[in-house]
């Protein structure tokens, strides 16, 4: 699993097969694209999309009618969000990250049997119904470190694969939101087995050779950057190496998502009612996070940016127009993957910790909202002024620090002992 140094050699290609696409944007190397890495992340974003259904529809169908269900909410987003960060720095040193993405399936697995079996006592016990918010949190954040670290692994220095990956989830939520309030048991169960079929899938075919969609063919640089080693594994499986100038750009980079997720749930749209606007905003969600990736590798992640936050600046002037509305959402998501493109060049050896670090982000800018100290926002200029500001922030995190370079040849050796379960 990983980016072997002589994985060329290993697999018989050459600079001269019709396989290899030159000029990728972050990447000085070519690359070799791999049928099975095209499919490793299309059953990630899949999964992605049935974990973060299966989540919703247990928080709404079980926990709604609790008294203290926004403390639920609090607790699952926790979990699912901010805990990733730690989650991430376990799986960069102890676990392969497919198979910690299957556990968090299955921990979900378990607690909607959990929930099932327990369904009459969750609404007279609190601490039963603010556990199973935790293991739902906990399970969903498990899984999307796990993921989220293969899918950059797999990806090579391009932004789409990580785009594509992340934006199923929004659609889950929300159709997971919208059944769990209505649906009845047989539909929840369903999706809790497919989740389970999901995570056997992952576990058993997922193997490193699959999450490596992508090899260098050049050697790695001998040399290293100096750095100062912030996280050590006792078998030297990782390396976490953060220079001054990294640390200012991971913050930029982290103050650019709390932004956009401060922004995310804090907006809404007067036209936001009945049944075609609010699945066109989703879909523009789902639709701006998979091109925004794909933008990035065409343009690279400062023009990429440009067009997305810039673009979404002028749309948001225009609020009551409800196709504009979307389109500046669509594009205010752009900058996704465009960020978590950023941080992994950044943290080469910690892809964990590097998606862990983002989704603390996005909890810290929802924090907000989810303590109810927050005032809804109409879009207008408040929102064309703050998607100025995460342009101007981003540009500075890409500014102050280069993309790092890869370790010495080894030093991301998968085959290591500890990486194993």
């Amino acid at each position: 699993m990983g980016l072997m140094p002589n994985a060329s050699h290993s697999s018989g290609l050459t600079r001269n097969d019709p396989f290899v696409i030159k000029g990728m944007v972050s990447m000085k190397a070519p690359l070799v694209l791999r049928s099975k890495g095209r499919f490793a992340l299309l059953v990630f974003a899949a999964t992605h999309f049935v974990v973060d259904l299966a989540s919703a529809l247990l928080l709404f169908h079980f926990l709604t009618s609790f008294h203290l269900f926004a403390l639920c909410l609090l607790f699952y987003n926790f979990f699912a969000f901010a805990a990733e960060m730690p989650l991430g720095i376990a799986v960069d040193l102890w676990f392969r990250p497919q198979r910690f993405a299957a556990l968090g399936c299955w921990l979900i697995v378990a607690t909607c049997l959990l929930c099932t079996g327990l369904a009459r006592t969750l609404g007279s016990s609190e601490v039963l119904a603010l556990v199973i918010a935790v293991m739902v949190g906990l399970g969903n954040g498990m899984f999307h470190v796990g993921a989220g670290a293969a899918v950059i692994r797999a990806s090579a220095g391009r932004s789409a694969p990580l785009g594509v990956f992340v934006a199923p989830g929004a659609l889950g939520v929300f159709l997971g939101m919208l059944w769990g309030k209505s649906a009845g048991l047989l539909p929840l169960v369903s999706v809790v087995l497919l989740l389970l079929v999901c995570g056997l899938v992952i576990w058993v075919f997922m193997s490193a050779e699959d999450l490596s969609g992508a090899a260098q063919l050049q050697e790695q640089p001998q040399e290293q950057p100096q750095s100062q080693r912030l996280v050590r594994s006792a078998r030297n499986a990782i390396v976490f190496s953060i220079t001054g100038a990294v640390a200012v750009s991971l913050a930029c980079l982290c103050a650019t998502v709390v932004l956009r997720s401060y922004a995310g749930f804090s907006f809404s749209f007067s036209w936001k009612t009945g049944a075609l606007w609010p699945v066109a905003l989703v879909l523009g969600i789902v639709l701006g996070k998979i091109l925004g990736g794909f933008l990035g590798d065409s343009f690279g992640l400062k023009v990429a940016a440009v067009i997305s936050l810039s673009g979404a600046a002028v749309l948001f002037l225009f609020p009551a127009v409800p196709v504009l509305g979307v389109l500046a959402v669509l594009l205010f998501n752009m900058t996704m993957p465009l960020t978590l493109r950023a941080i992994a060049d950044r943290l080469p050896q910690a892809p964990g910790f590097a998606f862990g670090t983002l989704t603390f982000a996005l909890f810290a800018g929802a924090l907000p909202m989810l303590l109810g100290a927050a005032q809804v926002v109409r879009p207008g200029w408040s929102l064309a002024l703050l998607s100025a500001a995460s342009l101007a922030i981003f540009f500075g995190a890409l500014l102050v620090a280069e993309p790092a370079e890869p370790h010495a040849p080894g030093a991301n050796d998968q085959s290591a002992a500890g990486r194993e379960l």
